[in-house]
């Protein structure tokens, strides 16, 4: 007996669905779709069903029909067999049936059957998972990429929000991370703190100074120093000003000097603007803290405010200076006669200032005479910046400064 076309066909799609298996069941129509399982008892106001998910009651208000010993697969094929084969509309009605009841291998199937019969059909394409784009149909992906969006965290955005996510997430990350270093740092001995500030300059994240300048307050003397270290190595300009506070007010020598080199590291205009005017200031310890620091930095275009500050004038009130400390005992203070000479308190010595004059440097100061003070960071600032030393002798230093200034300054 010949067989027409359309069974012949719907032969082959059926052993498809009875290697799939063919386990009876019960169904509910409801109102809102399709409950599948075994109808466990029956009642005049509810039928209790045993599901996948459970045993569940459901009312008989809300049932439109119910369909005994069949499954769910058994009224998919009732429908794939009533359906034209070659009507995209039935196919698509078909799909969207099976992908309201979960049935999705099944509407996807029949989803590519659409397309076979109608390649421009639009519902069929997004379900699939396409996009139009410039007049064509694109993977998902692709047309994504194309219009200039980025995947992150499992969806699509532009570039400008992943960049904004991912910045929150390192932060979190990063603050973390260096927490922990600084905490492990404050109960570490002396020997294993080295070890532990490699691991903080090994964090990589534009948000690592942010998270390290806070420890610049740390009641530690080493951990302020790893600290300033760590900012230093990271070229943290917004630390600057932290910085150079540090430079001028730490009460332990070396991170102040720590502090100098780091601002030499960050570079910029920043250190020497906040550091420059302490120079002449009229306290000592800062003129000499500025200039230690400025020393440290090593920026060449501090020298011209380094000459100025080799000495300045002073109006003595007292033969005692309140601010004279062990850091300071090396600026001696000098003093201008009336012949011009300048003349110094730092003991019997006869030394040449500018001009050529002989000065005797064992006068004593009296109370209320107009000195002049000099400053041996800035000197050696200058020295250490410069390699040469010219003394106190600012015109001299001058000098070399105007012959040199434009290839010191040219890497600036």
């Amino acid at each position: 007996m010949k067989v027409s076309r359309r069974f012949r066909w719907a032969g082959a799609g059926l052993c498809c669905f009875a290697a799939a298996g063919d386990i009876r069941a019960d169904l509910l129509i409801l109102q809102s779709g399709i409950t599948e399982g075994e109808i466990l008892e029956e009642s005049e106001f509810y039928i209790k069903m045993k599901t996948g998910l459970g045993v569940v009651e459901v009312p008989r208000s809300s049932i439109k029909s119910i369909e005994r010993g069949k499954g769910l697969m058994d009224l998919f094929r009732e429908k794939w067999m009533a359906l034209d084969p070659k009507s995209a509309k039935e196919r698509i009605e078909l799909a969207l049936w099976c992908k309201r009841q979960g049935l999705d291998r099944e509407a996807e199937a029949e989803f590519q059957k659409v397309l076979e019969l109608d390649p421009d059909h639009a519902v069929a394409r997004r379900h699939l998972g396409y996009e139009k784009f410039g007049g064509k149909w694109l993977p998902l992906e692709e047309a994504k990429a194309a219009r200039g969006l980025v995947k992150y965290g499992g969806r699509w955005m532009a570039p400008e929000e992943r960049d904004r996510l991912q910045s929150n997430s390192d932060r979190v990350v990063t603050s973390q991370k260096v927490e922990e270093i600084f905490s492990r740092m404050r109960r570490a001995k002396a020997f294993e703190r080295d070890a532990l500030l490699q691991q903080l300059l090994e964090v990589q994240s534009p948000q690592a100074g942010h998270y390290v300048l806070k420890h610049l307050n740390e009641e530690s003397p080493a951990l302020r120093e790893a600290a300033i270290v760590a900012l230093g190595r990271l070229k943290e300009k917004s630390a600057v000003s932290a910085l150079a506070r540090r430079a001028m007010e730490d009460p332990e020598k070396e991170v102040r000097r720590q502090a100098g080199a780091a601002l030499g590291q960050i570079g910029g205009n920043e250190g020497l603007s906040a550091l420059v005017p302490f120079l002449l200031d009229k306290d000592k310890i800062k003129r000499i803290r500025a200039a230690r620091a400025l020393g440290e930095m090593g920026d060449p275009r501090a020298i011209p405010s380094l000459i100025q500050a080799l000495y300045v004038k002073v109006r003595t009130v007292s033969e005692t200076d309140p601010f004279l400390k062990d850091e300071d005992e090396e600026s001696p203070k000098v003093k201008v006669t009336e012949g011009g000479q300048v003349i110094t308190t730092a003991g019997p010595q006869v030394q040449k200032v500018p001009g050529g004059q002989t000065i005797n440097l064992t006068t004593k100061e009296s109370k209320g005479e107009l000195t002049y003070e000099t400053n041996a960071s800035a000197l050696e600032a200058l020295k250490k910046i410069t390699g040469q030393d010219f003394d106190y002798d600012k015109d001299q230093w001058r000098a070399w400064w105007d012959k040199h200034r434009d290839d010191l300054l040219d890497d600036k």
